[in-house]
């Protein structure tokens, strides 16, 4: 099997080792191409407002600040931080920081 797979991180009820089984799994499954991006939140959207509730914590990242969920009900920012360094190995020029 082949294709190209992008699962987002950051979701406010994954931990860390649930995104390191869905990137396994997908691996396993054949899919040659697994990028993984942080989640931000849109102003103004539902999900921004649900999430907001939800205790989600966003912080700018990367060279233009951009807002990234990182911590939230599953996962503090340590944990988000351990979650990014797969997605290195991965993709290794779509780099966050």
């Amino acid at each position: 099997m082949s294709g190209v797979v992008a699962p987002k991180y950051s979701l406010p009820v994954q931990t860390l080792n649930s995104f390191k089984r869905d990137i396994e799994m997908v691996q396993k499954l054949g899919i040659c191409e697994v990028v993984a991006f942080p989640l931000m939140l849109l102003p103004g959207t539902e999900l921004y407002s649900i999430l907001q509730q939800e205790g989600v914590r966003e912080k700018p990242q990367g060279e233009y600040g951009i807002p990234h969920v990182v911590s939230g009900p599953g996962f503090t920012e340590k944990e988000w931080e351990r979650m990014h360094e797969p997605t290195e190995q991965l993709n290794p020029t779509g780099r966050l920081f």
